[in-house]
């Protein structure tokens, strides 16, 4: 959900790249901001410094999040904060949070985007807005209610004049493997990933690339460079829903579309002997690595 670890006030963008608030301070709701308009909200967002970027500023007005809220909820469409949204199974993330994420991608024209749990739609709408028709974000989900909602409410936004051609979404796990063996400058990851599957997001970045996801109770910023080696830093402590593990079933069907399959390196931070050691095992089965952590 993304709560902020100091009570009654949102966190600067200073803070959303500090090192880490201390496990020990509390959590609360902390949002405070209720407005009547989405200009009013975005307004409040940059009074509070969570994004600095015209470009964040341009995506969030022309991308509304009342568009992506349904129609019983749309009365909370401006207020600050997480919403639950139990008839679809899912939580709609706090617009602060969306701020937070978009400035630590340092997303920008013609870079690939993965949105991981999108839910909604929003995240991924607001990505392929920065990114542009040079520019691809694809929203993943394993709710097919979802899927439906935010491919139907990224098609509304045309008549306003948003045309997202280079937004799309499709159904599925994404700890299963991408059948077109795809990779993505920058991931976003909108539910909590287990310290034992991080190693399967990483693989999905491209050299040079980032990821925004929240890892435990912690919401981290991942960087792979050029040879593929990679490190964090962790932003803030947070709450967030887990990502939904494949079941043993999915993940054998998944193996049985190809069984010869090229394996990435299988670490989180990759030393160079892992990295090289991770190579030379490149034709171990995926299936193996995941069952051992299911």
């Amino acid at each position: 959900w993304g709560l902020f670890p100091t009570p009654h006030r949102r966190p600067s963008l200073q803070d959303s790249t500090s090192r880490l608030v201390p496990s020990k301070q509390s959590f609360a709701m902390a949002y405070r901001y209720q407005g009547n308009s989405n200009l009013e909200l975005v307004d409040a967002l940059e009074e509070d410094r969570l994004f600095r970027e015209p470009r964040i500023r341009s995506a969030l007005l022309m991308v509304p999040r009342g568009n992506f809220v349904p129609p019983a909820h749309a009365h909370e469409a401006h207020v600050d904060r997480p919403l639950h949204i139990p008839e679809f199974g899912f939580n709609i993330s706090a617009p602060h949070m969306y701020a937070i994420a978009l400035t630590n991608l340092d997303l920008g024209p013609g870079q690939s985007f993965l949105d991981v749990g999108s839910g909604c739609g929003h995240m991924t709408a607001l990505a392929g807005m920065i990114v542009g028709s040079k520019g691809s974000a694809l929203g993943i989900d394993i709710s097919e209610t979802g899927i439906k909602f935010a491919s139907h409410r990224v098609k509304e936004l045309a008549p306003k004049g948003v045309a997202l051609q280079n937004v799309h979404f499709e159904q599925r796990n994404v700890f299963l493997r991408d059948l077109k063996d795809r990779r993505w400058d920058r991931i976003h990851c909108g539910a909590s990933c287990g310290h034992k599957y991080k190693h399967l997001l990483y693989e999905l970045l491209n050299p040079g690339g980032v990821i925004i996801t929240p890892i435990g109770a912690h919401l981290v910023k991942g960087i792979k460079d050029q040879f593929g080696f990679t490190s964090e830093t962790k932003l803030m402590n947070v709450r967030y829903g887990e990502l939904q593990h494949p079941t043993h079933g999915e993940i054998l069907e998944n193996e049985s579309t190809d069984p010869h399959l090229s394996i990435h390196p299988p670490c989180s931070v990759l030393t160079p002997r892992a990295y090289r050691d991770a190579n030379q095992a490149s034709s171990t089965s995926i299936v193996s690595r995941l069952l051992s952590v299911v």
